[in-house]
């Protein structure tokens, strides 16, 4: 269990997408109000919501227009999260418990690439990928994505020349048993690659129970 949650959560219910793929209609108490999606790609092709209890929390930054940012969506007995940038702080909570004296600082450039952590001291640079769904089993790219293709190629190349390397990929999915990745494809190619030079993948399911607990359980992953 990481006890990461530094921010006050609210119930609200989902009413409808925005315009906007970052935007959404709720419903907060009597009033209808318009909330900040922070994730990049449409909900809807998710997961449903339609009618859905949902958690938010007060948006931090002052130049967001809405006042709330949707965290989770509910799911039988416990929530999803859909804020993606959270697997970040996970990632971050996992690392200062298991790297014994090793710094991790986020958003370093290293060799004129930004990696999301990096550790001067063990010369570890370390990559956050976050995953929704509500299947039992996901197929690894589940979206065509060219820039986690950009930045495998360059993290294999700081890999030949002596860093060290983390993929940390986080499954907000509490229903996920099985981890596939698509050798065929390209990024699992260059997931092989990086395998293949010493980096090291971890697979991580996260849920949040109805106390709002977050629970972390390492996967297995199989390349296919």
């Amino acid at each position: 269990m990481l006890n990461i949650m530094n921010f006050k959560l609210n119930k609200a219910v989902f009413v409808s997408e925005g315009k906007s793929r970052f935007i959404c209609n709720i419903l907060y108490g009597e009033e209808i109000l318009e909330c900040y999606v922070p994730i990049t790609c449409k909900l809807s092709s998710l997961l449903s919501l339609e009618g859905k209890e949902i958690l938010i929390r007060e948006t931090t930054k002052a130049a967001k227009r809405t006042k709330f940012t949707l965290f989770a969506v509910q799911n039988k007995n416990d929530y999803l999260i859909v804020d993606t940038g959270f697997a970040n702080r996970i990632v971050n909570a996992i690392l200062a418990k298991t790297e014994n004296n090793n710094l991790f600082y986020p958003e370093q450039i290293v060799e004129n690439y930004k990696c999301d952590f990096y550790s001067a001291t063990s010369k570890t640079l370390v990559e956050v990928k976050s995953v929704i769904t509500t299947e039992q089993e996901v197929l690894l790219p589940n979206m065509k994505t060219q820039r986690a293709i950009i930045q495998l190629h360059n993290i294999c190349s700081l890999l030949s020349k002596g860093y060290r390397a983390e993929y940390f990929i986080v499954a907000f999915a509490p229903q996920l048993e099985k981890v596939k990745v698509a050798s065929k494809e390209k990024v699992g190619f260059l997931l092989k690659e990086f395998l293949n030079l010493g980096g090291e993948i971890s697979c991580i399911r996260i849920t949040l129970d109805e106390s709002y607990n977050i629970n972390c359980d390492k996967l297995d992953y199989i390349f296919v």
